[in-house]
């Protein structure tokens, strides 16, 4: 994509200018669907919550989704893992997961896609 085109858009992105080059680019490389999670959950305020009385509880529920890769893998396998479950509100308390906020990340998911190319 030309850089005169990626400015082009560049405005029209909701997540505003800080990610919309790599949304843009991302069909060149195969993954917009994963750049349009991880991007919509930077998006929102926080999806975890870390009470912490139940410290270890936390890190235990942590645990079955962190990735070696990095942190921005870790919240898109939650979020994979909270689309799986429908958004079950018990699967977000037992796994400290935002519900409300996972709402707001498909939310923004939902817009994003119609600006791809």
């Amino acid at each position: 994509m030309s850089s005169s085109l990626l400015l082009e858009r560049d405005g029209q992105l909701p997540s505003g200018a800080r990610y919309s080059k790599t949304i843009l680019l991302s069909p060149d490389y195969s993954c917009s669907d994963e750049i349009l999670s991880i991007v919509s959950l930077l998006s929102v305020d926080t999806v975890l919550f870390n009470p912490p009385a139940k410290r270890e509880e936390v890190l235990a529920a942590r645990k079955k989704f962190s990735s070696s890769e990095g942190d921005h893998i870790t919240l898109l396998n939650i979020y994979r893992a909270f689309k799986k479950v429908s958004g079950n509100k018990e699967w977000c308390r037992e796994n400290f997961v935002n519900s409300r906020n996972m709402g707001l990340v498909k939310d923004v998911q939902a817009q994003t896609p119609r600006y791809l190319p």
